[in-house]
């Protein structure tokens, strides 16, 4: 049985001036200005996530997208009781995904998603 689990609403806008303020984390500035062109119009899903003991429904809201397959999104739920909010998604299934894929802040989504690797740079 999926229960539902609803959070705090917020809205597009709130979700957007998030994404700005996180976005200005994002380490080197090659990095940044990468990540910010897979930047999508938030919007929000209803997802199911897994807690051992079942699973509910939780929504996130989609603020990137990285290729066909893959996206960013935000929740506000704790993703299991980690403090994690950001995270890698299918974006054809209707799940959180997997608990690996989520990390407490965009930054440390980034740069461990390994999309955005800034280029080598050889001794010269």
């Amino acid at each position: 049985m999926v229960e539902s689990h609803r959070e705090l609403p917020m809205n597009s806008e709130e979700v957007r001036s998030l994404v700005r303020k996180e976005t200005q984390t994002i380490q080197p500035l090659e990095r940044r200005l990468s990540f910010e062109k897979g930047l999508v119009e938030p919007t929000c899903e209803d997802r199911q996530y897994d807690t051992g003991s079942g699973s509910l429904m939780g929504q996130v809201w989609m603020v990137a997208r990285l290729d066909e397959e893959v996206g960013i999104a935000y929740s506000a739920t704790d993703f299991g009781a980690t403090g994690c909010h950001w995270g890698l998604v299918l974006l054809e299934q209707p799940t959180f995904g997997s608990s690996g894929s989520w990390c407490r802040s965009l930054a440390a989504l980034v740069e461990d998603s390994g999309y955005w690797q800034p280029k080598s740079r050889l001794p010269g």
